[in-house]
């Protein structure tokens, strides 16, 4: 696909980056500043942009052992370009995780289309239609993880970064094999779901509150 077809399709990543955002949010007034979660979402589109050419310039062959390579070049450098971007003096505050989602849903609005192939109405191409939206969930997800780990506990790098690679490798496998399409989807719900309900509410808790809870 060309870069111009690209630049054409990146509302496809950015439309779901923002609902990704609004659902985030939702439940957690006054407890993260708006003015960081548009820093922190636009931020996270420049920083989308060296995955952009990452993935448009340079993506691997269809063998496994390339794959899982390249798979861990991508997630290395998501998951470095998060954490130094969290790590900035200025997002010291309770909305921790919340600024690392948008963070996430920014890098993935300007990325994800990269893995849509061409425009037309055939079955494979409505699909691949629908894999930014796999991604901008996902990214948003470990994002969530990322901010988790800085505040809370070390593992939830672990996590997000597991995560973002077993992404990568069936993000990229399902580009070569249409039958393996339903991964990163499953994997996206899944994730999503899982930084929503249970690594979210502890993450942004106060330690007073989270005190009393144990």
């Amino acid at each position: 696909m060309t870069a111009t077809l690209t630049n054409l399709l990146i509302p496809l990543g950015i439309l779901p980056a923002i609902v990704s955002i609004y659902i985030m949010v939702g439940g957690y007034d006054g407890r993260f500043r708006e003015k960081l979660v548009l820093f922190s979402f636009i931020g996270g589109m420049a920083l989308g942009l060296l995955l952009y050419i990452l993935t448009a310039y340079s993506f691997p062959s269809p063998y496994i052992d390339e794959i899982i390579l390249y798979s861990l070049i991508y997630t290395f450098t998501e998951f470095l370009e998060k954490l130094a971007f969290l790590k900035l003096k200025f997002f010291n505050d309770n909305g921790l995780p919340i600024y690392g989602g948008s963070i996430g849903a920014g890098m993935a609005a300007i990325f994800a289309p990269v893995f849509i192939k061409e425009l037309d109405f055939s079955l494979a191409a409505i699909m691949f239609a629908i894999v930014p939206i796999a991604i901008v969930f996902i990214s948003t997800s470990t994002g969530i993880m990322v901010g988790a780990g800085i505040k809370r506990e070390r593992k939830y790098f672990l996590y997000s970064f597991m995560i973002s690679l077993l992404a990568w490798i069936f993000l990229i496998i399902s580009m070569y094999d249409i039958r393996f399409f339903f991964l990163p989807m499953i994997m996206a719900i899944a994730t999503y779901y899982l930084s929503l309900k249970r690594v979210l509410p502890l993450s942004m808790l106060k330690r007073a509150e989270l005190r009393k809870m144990l």
